[in-house]
């Protein structure tokens, strides 16, 4: 029996009444989001507005030179926040948006990876930004500025880019630490960074440079050229290489020119040897004398060797002091960690064969790479001697080249 009930008219009436209540519903929604992806990436521009200027500002800074006005005029927003004495004076700056209700709620609350990944799509993204400088004697002896994009204690251990200055490498207590084929390539401006997956920069790795009061200015100058925009664009901040590509380039430079000097005649110049009295502060360079050199045969992975062993005389300290009674029975090491991956290795370019009588220098107090021991020829041993030590500052001291 049929009720005679008209269900197509039904159906166009439903539709009638409900598509424009859709229509409305999903016009809302996409405004919605319309309003929290901008008002985010709103909020990532004004505090990048904030950055900008003072990254600007502390690459005008020489080190050692500019005035403590001039460093309030040229870097907005600095404050003097403590001092140890008359003369020595602290300014720093900090700009993030980790007091936000919603930002604490995300981190401080360990939210949910979706729910972290969700505000990431729609703009909002952690960001922290800190500088400082140290005024000594009415100069600024030291500057410093980080940039993360996730949150670590320390700080450091965050940090996605960062640069700071130094006048010399050294640690406390006298303890050595290891000198890297890189650094000895470029004391003056060093730049280093890491792209395996680690936990606390989500994959991101790092970029750091370190560079000296007689740097030339140019190279200076990249140490602050940072690309922020990636802070509020669509993706985000993937690497370190969005935030600073310059950083990247000079660091693949300065890799590149280990490899080729390892690999050249000259593995070992006098520059090199010069620059590590004149940027480690601790170093110990001794001369040495050849009394003895022998060859001992091992077997290493079911494999016949040999390893060659050295007994030296101390003729003089040319810097530092000798740490040893006795410099007899030092093992030469045929390998070295390689400038492009420090897990692979490559071969030690200097040759373990000596006479005896030879004359070498060695350098001791800290682990290097490479050229621990050289030939003492007259240019190497004239390029120590003349070469002057760094001031010693208590901000360059290292708590890790990494």
């Amino acid at each position: 029996m049929s009720l005679g009930i008209p269900f197509p008219r039904i159906r166009r009436f439903y539709r009638a009444i409900t598509a424009p209540l859709a229509r409305r519903f999903n016009f809302s929604m996409l405004a919605l989001l319309f309003l929290v992806t901008a008002t985010a990436r709103v909020r990532s521009a004004l505090l990048l507005r904030q950055i900008s200027p003072v990254v600007s500002g502390m690459a005008r800074i020489q080190v050692d030179h500019t005035t403590e006005e001039d460093l309030v005029r040229m870097v907005p927003g600095l404050v003097r926040t403590n001092q140890n004495s008359k003369s020595e004076h602290f300014y720093y700056i900090a700009v993030s948006n980790e007091s936000d209700w919603l930002m604490r709620h995300l981190v401080f609350g360990a939210g949910p990876e979706w729910l972290l990944q969700a505000w990431d799509l729609l703009g909002y993204r952690y960001l922290y930004f800190e500088a400082s400088a140290i005024v000594l004697d009415g100069k600024v002896s030291h500057v410093h500025y980080g940039i993360a994009t996730t949150m670590a204690f320390p700080r450091e251990a965050s940090y996605i880019v960062s640069a700071k200055s130094a006048h010399g490498y050294w640690a406390a207590r006298n303890l050595g630490f290891w000198v890297t084929s890189e650094l000895d390539e470029s004391p003056q401006y060093s730049v280093i960074g890491d792209y395996q997956k680690n936990a606390i920069r989500d994959r991101k790795g790092f970029l750091k440079a370190v560079f000296t009061p007689d740097t030339p200015p140019e190279l200076t100058s990249h140490a602050f050229h940072v690309d922020l925009s990636c802070f509020w664009g669509l993706r985000g901040c993937r690497s370190a290489r969005q935030v600073s590509p310059q950083l990247w380039q000079d660091k693949i430079n300065i890799e590149a020119a280990v490899v080729s000097r390892l690999k050249g005649r000259e593995p070992c110049p006098d520059r090199v040897l010069a620059g590590r009295v004149r940027y480690l502060p601790d170093v110990d360079v001794l001369l040495l004398r050849v009394t003895h050199f022998r060859r001992m045969p091992i077997n290493m992975d079911d494999q016949d060797s040999e390893e060659f062993i050295t007994d030296y005389d101390l003729v003089e300290v040319i810097r530092g002091r000798s740490t040893r009674n006795s410099w007899k029975g030092v093992r030469y090491n045929p390998l070295i960690p390689s400038p492009a991956d420090p897990l692979q290795r490559i071969a030690n370019p200097m040759s373990p064969l000596h006479q005896v009588g030879d004359l070498v220098v060695m350098f001791s107090n800290h682990h290097f790479y490479s050229c621990q021991v050289v030939p003492a020829t007259p240019s190497a041993l004239s390029a120590l001697r003349a070469a002057i030590p760094a001031p010693r500052y208590p901000e360059d001291e290292l708590v890790s080249l990494q």
